[in-house]
């Protein structure tokens, strides 16, 4: 799937660069990639180990983009129409909550991914804490699937939901199911992510649809609302196109408890707390997407770059898993501006203090950037230079 990357994450990064790279390039959602390794420590001192997860991603990666249809398929039928409708019930217990991840990250598996992780047990995550559905649902899928090494063991489920024609909602790395739900599952892990639909069973609000240990990732798609980019042509998967934030959905009580938890990728507590958006693109700034020739979603050249409240985020994927570039990751700690502020014209740098990638936005949908080893230089290189579009 993807080669390894640089340098390994601190253990409070864990999770989510397990739970990250499968989506980009399929069109489900990121459950974590197994040859994904992880990015650069950030000096936060905030999680330590509150989220932990296998570093298993990429198992799911190469399924992922065949799944759209078959969830179309099987969502579709019998439903009736609401797309706003009102999740009245917690997903987990409140008081479990460790932390939150709202979509919209750059250095994780999905942008369409909200990473859930709960508090440890004393020193560790030996104690299972229960998985609720949030609304009246149709359980209309099943999978079970080795994540990451195989021979480590590590098995888990992803449950897909449907609440109307329009909304659906999936749990992902659940590795433990309620017993009414365990008899409709695989007896045996595959070696995928594949979708497996299964004949619609109602599940009411609130019923116990499984457990977790340390965390779980939460998705929703909303065919009535558009994800929006500044180039609709590149984007394919539903991931990437009717994603929308889950915790919009729950009644406003909820909402707020759900939103007080929300934390970078690395930990840090923002003091404005937004779900974001499946999207990062800002208009004339260099943030956003980036693609060369006629890349899209699912395949070809690709470069996210945003911020993660207090970091900045920067991953590129190019056209060849052969390129010595390949998963190029970068996190800066300590920016001098983010992504959204860099106007046409301007030119910025971004360092891990190993490689800096140096931007240059050239007009609103072309950008150039010099990646290389080492700090931010004190001049603009000369030469190097990588052009991307919109």
């Amino acid at each position: 799937m993807k080669t390894s990357l640089l340098f390994l994450l601190v253990t409070s990064l864990i999770f989510i660069s397990g739970c990250a790279q499968q989506d980009r390039q399929t069109g489900e959602m990121p459950a974590i990639q197994e040859e994904m390794n992880e990015i650069p420590p950030v000096q936060e001192q905030a999680v330590n180990a509150t989220i932990v997860k296998e570093d298993t991603t990429s198992i799911e990666a190469s399924a992922e983009s065949t799944q759209s249809s078959q969830r179309d398929s099987t969502s579709s039928a019998d439903c009736q129409p609401n797309d706003h409708p009102v999740f009245t019930a917690s997903f987990t217990d409140i008081d479990k909550l460790a932390r939150i991840s709202p979509i919209g990250g750059i250095m994780v598996g999905s942008q369409s991914r909200s990473y859930v992780g709960m508090k440890k047990d004393g020193n560790d995550f030996s104690t299972l804490s229960p998985v609720y559905a949030p609304v009246d649902s149709k359980l209309v899928g099943i999978v079970y699937a080795w994540r990451g090494d195989k021979a480590a063991g590590v098995a888990e489920y992803r449950l897909d939901f449907q609440v109307s024609c329009e909304v659906t909602y999936s749990f992902d790395h659940i590795p433990q199911l309620s017993d009414k739900l365990s008899k409709l599952a695989p007896e045996k892990p595959a070696d995928n992510t594949h979708d497996n639909p299964i004949t619609p069973v109602l599940v009411e609000v609130g019923e116990q649809v499984g457990s977790t240990r340390k965390g779980l990732d939460f998705f929703l798609f909303n065919r009535a609302k558009k994800v929006e980019h500044i180039n609709p042509k590149r984007w394919m998967l539903d991931h990437n196109t009717v994603a929308d934030c889950p915790y919009d959905y729950f009644t406003n009580e909820l909402k707020q408890k759900y939103y007080s938890l929300f934390t970078s990728a690395g930990g840090f507590v923002p003091d404005v707390k937004t779900c974001r958006s499946a999207s990062r693109d800002v208009v004339g700034t260099l943030a956003g997407a980036w693609f060369q020739g006629d890349a899209t979603d699912r395949q070809g050249a690709h470069l996210y770059i945003a911020d993660d409240f207090n970091t900045v985020d920067m991953v590129r994927e190019p056209q060849e898993s052969t390129d010595k570039d390949y998963g190029f990751r970068l996190r800066d700690a300590n920016p001098s501006k983010n992504p959204d502020q860099v106007k046409v014209g301007e030119s910025v740098c971004y360092s891990d203090n190993t490689r800096f990638a140096y931007f240059q936005v050239i007009d609103i949908n072309k950008m150039k950037v010099s990646i290389a080893s080492g700090t931010c230089p004190s001049a603009e290189p000369s030469s190097g230079y990588e052009i991307w579009e919109r």
